[in-house]
């Protein structure tokens, strides 16, 4: 549902509310699925986010780590036709932004510092934030993982003025 909505050009709202409404259509009564969706303008950084139940994004900037200060709504697939706030921040050069499933963070999770290893390799390509981010993960729950453990780690830089 997402991936069509997505390539039919559907505003990110609208690919909430139908994901959202897919999924109640489609699952046994209190089953539900997490979710971000965001859109970021390639020219100017601004970003558009619809957070369903995830954990807030961390962003490290200038050398310090920060939750983006978003409003958490429920999960996708919970009750059909159910709205979803759609909420913004701004990207500036060389930020670098996590996010995480709750899975991540659910076990064990005062042994995961997501914050510390975002500002210790905040000089290594993302994929290595990821990859030592997942060994931490692995290490707290012994490879018993409850959950999924999902990853996203974005670096933004402006975009090279062709003119």
């Amino acid at each position: 549902s997402l991936r069509n909505a997505r390539r039919r050009g559907v505003p990110l709202l609208e690919q909430a509310r139908t994901a959202n409404d897919a999924l109640a259509a489609h699952s046994a009564l209190g089953e539900f699925v997490t979710g971000q969706l965001i859109r970021i303008d390639l020219q100017s950084g601004a970003a558009t986010v619809v957070n369903a139940g995830h954990p807030l994004p961390l962003r490290l900037r200038d050398g310090r780590v920060d939750e983006l200060d978003l409003a958490v709504d429920i999960p996708f697939g919970l009750y059909p036709g159910r709205e979803f706030r759609l909420q913004h921040f701004q990207l500036e050069p060389h930020d670098r932004v996590l996010f995480v499933t709750d899975g991540v963070l659910d076990r064990n999770s005062d042994q995961v510092a997501a914050p510390a290893v975002l500002r210790r390799t905040e000089g290594l390509p993302p994929r290595d934030v990821v990859r030592q981010l997942g060994d931490v993960v692995l290490r707290a729950t012994q490879g018993n993982l409850a959950d999924d453990c999902t990853m996203l780690c974005l670096d933004w830089y402006r975009p090279v003025d062709n003119s």
